[in-house]
């Protein structure tokens, strides 16, 4: 029976359309990335998080999609991020604009992030907020402990 090896052309070719499809490519490279990223949808407040994002903040991407995502940071950063928004909408920041933020991890930590975004825009005119974060609670600590210990010297 030649069946098997008759369809492996066809198999192959599915295997080959799949690997280097670009939507398939781009998924996996967010999938992949060693950094935590969010894409955060403008028109439609619809949020995805890799899985590096999940392990930072503990929460899955259907856990923030139609939320204000502000609200997942300190109450005292929040008007600040709100107006970062505002602006990379209407295009008066630079791209790659970088900022620090407080956030509270799902189970209540508090984090203090390093968050780089840009806006683009997709083929259907929806804006998207892509952003890298980069969890800089640890030393922000320890600079505030080197902080602390040097004022006495002041």
């Amino acid at each position: 029976d030649l069946s098997a090896v008759q369809k492996l052309p066809k198999q192959l070719q599915a295997l080959a359309n799949i690997e280097f499809h670009p939507e398939t490519l781009y998924q996996r490279a967010f999938d992949t990335a060693p950094i935590p990223l969010s894409l955060f949808n403008l028109n439609s407040n619809k949020v995805e998080i890799n899985p590096k994002m999940v392990e930072l903040c503990g929460y899955q991407s259907q856990e923030l999609t139609g939320q204000v995502y502000t609200r997942f940071f300190h109450p005292d950063d929040r008007q600040a991020s709100i107006e970062a928004i505002e602006r990379h909408i209407r295009n008066a920041t630079p791209n790659l604009e970088t900022v620090e933020r407080r956030a509270f991890h799902k189970d209540g930590r508090l984090l203090t992030l390093r968050i780089t975004s840009f806006v683009t825009t997709l083929e259907n005119d929806d804006r998207v907020l892509c952003s890298y974060i980069e969890d800089i609670t640890e030393a922000t600590q320890k600079e505030t402990e080197m902080d602390a210990k040097s004022s006495p010297l002041d």
